[in-house]
Parts: C-alpha cells; sequence; structure tokens
C-alpha cells in the first residue's frame, strides 16, 4: 500500500466536504462515552499493513485532526471549557489492517485517557483542544457532512479574526501577503464564509498550494491550502477574488 493510499484509508485530510455520518454543527460528543463501544483490538488481530497514520482522533461520528501547517496550533489553557471525551485506544499500536475503520475513541498517536475539551468560543464541532504533551493544542474536524459554505467548515468570523496572512506552501513560515486593518480583515473573511464547496477537479489540481492563515483573538489561528492556480482553498472551497487581491498586494 502506497504512503497516500493508507493516509486516505485512515483520515480524510481536505477538512472539507467529505462524508460522514454526522451533519452539520451537531455535537460531537454525543455517543463518545458509550459503554458498548469496543475494546481496542489486540495488536495482531487486524492484519500487518505497514500504515503511515496522520495524527487523529475520532469524536462521536466526527473525525478531527491536529490543526497547523505551520506547526501546532497552541491553546490557552485557561479557555479550555468542558470535556467531550478522552481516547480510548491508540490504534498506531495495535492496527495494521488499511481498511479498519475507526471508532469513536480511536486516535493514531494520542496516549489512552488523552483528554479532549471544548474551548473558548470555539465551535466543538470544527475544533477541539487536546492535552497533548502537556500543552493543549487544536485538532480540527475533517468531515462535515452537507457543507454548502466556507462558514460550515470553517471556524472563523469577521468578529474573531483580527489578521489574515498569506503563506509560503513549502513551510507556512514565510508571510509572503498579510492583511491587518481591521475592515479588509472583515470583508476578507465574510468572502471566505461565502464561498461555496464545490467538488474539485483533482487532476487540474496544482501541487504547490500557499496557505492563508486566519489569526484569532483567542490566540489561535486557522490554517488552510490554497491552490491558487486552480482556484481551491482547502481543497473544496471556490477561492474567492478577494484572495487573489491580498496575492497581487504581497
Amino acid at each position: 500500500m502506497t504512503r497516500s493510499a493508507a493516509l486516505l484509508a485512515v483520515v480524510c485530510l481536505a477538512l472539507v466536504g467529505c462524508a460522514s455520518e454526522s451533519s452539520v454543527r451537531t455535537d460531537p460528543g454525543d455517543d463518545f462515552a458509550s459503554p458498548s463501544a469496543p475494546p481496542c483490538p489486540p495488536a495482531d488481530a487486524e492484519g500487518d499493513a505497514i500504515i503511515d497514520y496522520v495524527a487523529f482522533v475520532k469524536v462521536g461520528q466526527r473525525m478531527y485532526a491536529a490543526a497547523g501547517a505551520s506547526g501546532p496550533v497552541l491553546v490557552d489553557p485557561d479557555l479550555i471549557r468542558r470535556q467531550v471525551g478522552e481516547v480510548r485506544c491508540r490504534i498506531a499500536d495495535t492496527v495494521g489492517d488499511p481498511d479498519f475503520r475507526p471508532r469513536s475513541g480511536d486516535a493514531a498517536f494520542l496516549p489512552v485517557g488523552t483528554e479532549l475539551h471544548v474551548f473558548g468560543e470555539a465551535d466543538p464541532t470544527l475544533r477541539l483542544a487536546v492535552q497533548e504533551d502537556g500543552e493543549w493544542r487544536v485538532y480540527e474536524s475533517s468531515d462535515v457532512e452537507g457543507a454548502q459554505r466556507g462558514d460550515d467548515v470553517l471556524d472563523i468570523s469577521p468578529e474573531t479574526v483580527t489578521r489574515v496572512e498569506l503563506r509560503d506552501g513549502d513551510t507556512a513560515t514565510t508571510v509572503i501577503g498579510e492583511v491587518t486593518a481591521a475592515a479588509e480583515v472583515a470583508d476578507l473573511t465574510r468572502a471566505v464564509l461565502d464561498a461555496p464547496v464545490v467538488q474539485p477537479d483533482w487532476d487540474s489540481m496544482d501541487e504547490g498550494p500557499v496557505f492563508v492563515r486566519f489569526e484569532l483573538r483567542d490566540g489561535t489561528f486557522v490554517e488552510r491550502p490554497w491552490h491558487v492556480d486552480s482556484g481551491y482553498l482547502a481543497s473544496r472551497l471556490e477561492a474567492p477574488e478577494e484572495l487573489k487581491l491580498l496575492l497581487d498586494k504581497g
């Protein structure tokens, strides 16, 4: 099995528009702690394929992937709110079957007992805080069934975004464009939230995206790839014209 196939078998990384059993804006923790959930499978029970897992956790019917192309997105501990569950199985240690479907409570690398919490004003159907290595890190929903606009898949708003940056596609660390004026930030954010979810032409998608980074007032950020030539933001949003103006300004 190829590396890319293994990744797709575990979790959809497009972060928008992926099929799931959940619906937009449902509570992710409804069935997380169900006592009837199956235990972690034995280490030799599911096959012996070598799978290159990505960092994910499943909560209820939603998959969440570790956020941040340029590095971990960390949460101020003072913003941590109610717990919606904890990791029940670290599947990288036990599952070697590429057809295995993660269950609620399964994670790739997080230790059993790792807590998952709502934080600040974040929408828990889109972003959760995960306690990892002594810090609180953001994990973002990677499956939003029925999504139609950017507003359905991105936990941003004109009131919470303080700055928008374009960053290079290699390391996502070099700023190549930015918007800091409040009115312009709000207008760009609204344009992205209004952008429609589309079915992309995967064959035409360019390989070298830049990253659009929305910095938020709570100290976290939301970061998505923008395939400039093919016009897709986060793989499935139709990038608005306002983004092209930002690129021209940079």
